[in-house]
This record gives C-alpha cells, sequence and structure tokens, in this order.
C-alpha cells in the first residue's frame, strides 16, 4: 500500500505574509489618527484578526492536504476528502502569476455539499472565469504545485494531469 503525503502550513512563508501585513494595519492606526477614526478602527480590526489568524497557522502543524489511495483531501476547501472516483482529472494552471491543481469533477452538483463556505461561494467565479470546480494552492504550505501533482500521479496514476 501507498502512503499518504502530507501538506502542512509553512511558517516561513506565512511570516513574509504577516510582515506585508503591517503595512496596511499602520495604515488604519494612521486613519484612528486622523478624522476618519471610526474607519480606522476597523480597518485595524480586519488587518489584525488576518494577521492573527495566519499566525494561528504559522504555528499549527495540522495537515492541510493529504493525498492518499483513497483520494484528495484539502481540509480548507472541503469537509471530507473527494474520492478518486468522484475527480474527473486534474490539471495545473497558472492565474494572476500563481500556479495551482485544478481539480475537475464528475458530478460537482453531488461534491458541493462537501465543500467549505468559501470555495462553495466561488463556483460561480470559477465558471465565469473557465477556472476548474476546485483550484488548490501550496502557496502557503511545506510543499510546491509540482509536489502535489506528483504526489497525486503516484498514488492514482490512471488519473489524467494536464499540465500547461
Amino acid at each position: 500500500m501507498t502512503e499518504a503525503v502530507d501538506f502542512r502550513w509553512h511558517a516561513r512563508s506565512i511570516r513574509w505574509i504577516e510582515l506585508l501585513l503591517v503595512v496596511p494595519l499602520a495604515l488604519g492606526v494612521l486613519m484612528m489618527l486622523s478624522d476618519a477614526a471610526a474607519l480606522g478602527a476597523v480597518w485595524v480590526a480586519v488587518f489584525a484578526a488576518l494577521i492573527a489568524r495566519l499566525e494561528h497557522h504559522a504555528r499549527s502543524r495540522a495537515v492541510v492536504i493529504t493525498v492518499d489511495s483513497k483520494g484528495l483531501f484539502d481540509r480548507r476547501m472541503t469537509v471530507a476528502p473527494l474520492a478518486w472516483p468522484d475527480i474527473a482529472g486534474i490539471e495545473e494552471f497558472e492565474a494572476e502569476h500563481m500556479r495551482y491543481v485544478g481539480v475537475e469533477l464528475r458530478d460537482p452538483a453531488a461534491a458541493t455539499s462537501r465543500l467549505r463556505w468559501l470555495p462553495w461561494t466561488a463556483r460561480p467565479l470559477h465558471r465565469i472565469f473557465g477556472f476548474p470546480a476546485l483550484s488548490i494552492s501550496t502557496s502557503l504550505l511545506d510543499g510546491t504545485t509540482d509536489d502535489l501533482l506528483a504526489a497525486i500521479q503516484r498514488l492514482r496514476p490512471g488519473l489524467t494531469v494536464v499540465q500547461s
């Protein structure tokens, strides 16, 4: 039996994003000191919450994505794994200079009950832009898009994987 491949949060990548978010956080503090104090307070609260959530991920060693003999499980997108028979194909694509792994589902309507709220609400935009049903980013994880594609090909060699 083939071992599962897990992807976890990558603390160093997350900390770079947190560092970048300090700039808009500081702008909110400046707004609080001006005539836009209420807007500044909301601004600071939003960016502070975002930084706190990212810090939670940076400290976590929780598994984010698992690829195993049963299927593909991205815990950010679904509440249950996508079994291999439910996946019609996998493709690599680029959007806004970032690489993603796209997942095409055999029956997208049946899979929507397993989606978390954000991917569920993004479905219409995915259709409009011609993106796959689900798009997986590895940008803040401890592996790359190539690592994820290699794991999928190793664990499910018969699945169509299209690389651009």
